[in-house]
């Protein structure tokens, strides 16, 4: 039983890993770059989350960023963006990736399956 419940946990890690690094690169081969401007910032803690106010496609879009960082952008900053047509609502700010949280949650998914493995060999 432990061992059928590690499997499901590898299964999730390793799904949102692998679904997080397909979307990244999606956005990033057929995205449309286009400008945006930070219109303010909101924090939690001691990380930042832009408000990215941009146009695409003539619906303006006014959105927070789904990264936060320490870096602080300045209001009013023009920043470079891509979006997608089917997600406009989602954009990827050039240069930032989420690479390291898809790769701890692949360690993670490998993790539970090896442990599943070990349990149901010993």
């Amino acid at each position: 039983m432990v061992d059928l419940l590690l499997y499901l946990f590898a299964a999730v890690w390793l799904i949102y890993a692998a679904y997080g690094a397909y979307w990244e690169r999606r956005v990033k081969a057929e995205g449309d770059a286009l400008p945006a401007r930070v219109k303010a910032h909101e924090h939690d803690g001691m990380m930042y989350y832009p408000v990215l106010g941009y146009t695409y496609k003539g619906v303006y879009h006014e959105v927070r960023y789904h990264l936060g960082s320490r870096q602080k952008y300045a209001q009013g900053q023009q920043v470079p963006i891509r979006v997608l047509a089917a997600r406009p609502e989602k954009p990827e700010i050039e240069g930032r990736t989420n690479r390291p949280a898809y790769l701890f949650s692949a360690f993670v998914g490998l993790a539970c399956l090896a442990a599943g493995v070990w349990l149901a060999l010993r």
